[in-house]
């Protein structure tokens, strides 16, 4: 398998879809948590970035995301094409979607 990255685009703070994202990311076996609490990839070839959009660090980030019509979070962004069975391809989504995280648990682990 190619190495394949899921970056994630969140608030640590008063986003419960940020929160339920993140959640399903791990029920789904996306993601784990290392031992500061902190996401990482639960799948050998995926690297999973998180970028809290709120950290004065993530500043710049937060401001592309802008410039690309991107005003909310959450927002997943792949570097491939996700194939769910029952909707169009897609390399990025916005909002809650446990639907297309399921699908990409999915696909992921059957690669």
């Amino acid at each position: 398998m190619t190495n394949k990255t899921i970056t994630l685009y969140t608030k640590s703070t008063g986003c419960q879809p940020c929160n339920l994202t993140k959640r399903k990311f791990v029920d789904a076996g996306i993601a784990t948590k290392d031992e500061n609490g902190h996401l990482i990839s639960a799948i050998d070839g995926v690297t999973l970035k998180v970028y809290d959009v709120d950290k004065e660090e993530n500043r710049k980030l937060a401001e592309e995301l802008a410039h690309q019509g991107i005003t909310s979070v959450p927002v997943v962004m792949l570097n491939f094409a996700l194939e769910p069975e029952d909707t169009a391809p897609c390399d990025y989504w916005r909002d809650f979607r446990p639907d297309l995280i399921g699908a990409l648990a999915n696909q992921l682990t059957e690669e």
